[in-house]
């Protein structure tokens, strides 16, 4: 199952211009370093992964069956960057708290613009408050009483899909076969109700609504959000 964006997603930067300011600092950095003489190399960034958030928990019978709860293995996780010695240090982070550090001069070439504050804490709590919101809507309260019913015919007793994925699943590092027979319960009976769907509607007419309210602080900070990624591609260009 496939879940769209929901709203607030539109002032926020996505995984692919995630990828490319990562992308375009790392490029800065070991380009600096390399006109400052020394072999030492940040490692690329992991490409994006393709796949569902956990907003609504599991929703893959692939991911239930090979994962349970927990998050699957990321073949692409980024790997940890090699230590520097201490005169390598120094060229990161410049020395005795001075801006020549190459670490430094990739955030100027990024830009110094300050981003706008009140766009990033409207769609903070656009995105909290639409969460917590919708589950009170009586659709999804009536949506978490069908999953559960159709979870306590499976075996489980549970009040919502929020309570089967808790923390007890993760006292171990990989999935148990049980925490895996639930997790496939669960996403069968978000199936059977159209959970998924029902919750992804009720939150986007909260978010909407609130973005409706605050559209000029979201409006700078997408602006905000796409001259920090153009500037990022453009430097991936001269670099």
């Amino acid at each position: 199952m496939k879940i769209q964006a929901l709203p607030i997603a539109a002032y926020s930067i996505g995984k692919e211009d995630a990828y490319d300011l990562d992308s375009a600092k790392v490029a800065v950095i070991n380009d600096c370093l390399t006109k400052k003489g020394t072999d030492f190399r940040l490692p690329p960034p992991p490409r994006p992964e393709d796949g569902n958030s956990r907003r609504y928990g599991v929703v893959d019978q692939g991911i239930a069956e090979g994962y349970g709860y927990h998050d699957p293995i990321d073949d692409n996780a980024a790997q940890p960057p090699p230590t520097p010695n201490p005169a390598q240090k120094k060229l990161l982070l410049g020395s005795g708290g001075s801006n020549d550090g190459c670490m430094a001069m990739a955030d100027m070439a990024l830009g110094s613009e300050k981003p706008p504050l009140k766009g990033i804490e409207a769609a903070r709590t656009i995105d909290v408050t639409s969460f917590k919101e919708s589950q009170r809507s009586p659709d999804i309260r009536k949506a978490f009483s069908e999953w559960s019913a159709c979870m306590s015919r499976k075996g489980y007793e549970y009040a919502s899909p929020l309570a089967s994925a808790g923390g007890k699943w993760f006292a171990t590092p990989t999935a148990t076969e049980s925490e895996k027979r639930v997790a496939r319960a669960d996403v069968a009976c978000k199936n059977q109700v159209d959970l998924v769907e029902r919750w992804h509607r009720a939150e986007s007419k909260i978010q909407q609504h609130m973005i409706e309210s605050h559209a000029k602080e979201l409006k700078d900070l997408a602006a905000f959000q796409d001259r920090l990624v153009n500037r990022a591609r453009n430097l991936l260009k001269e670099v």
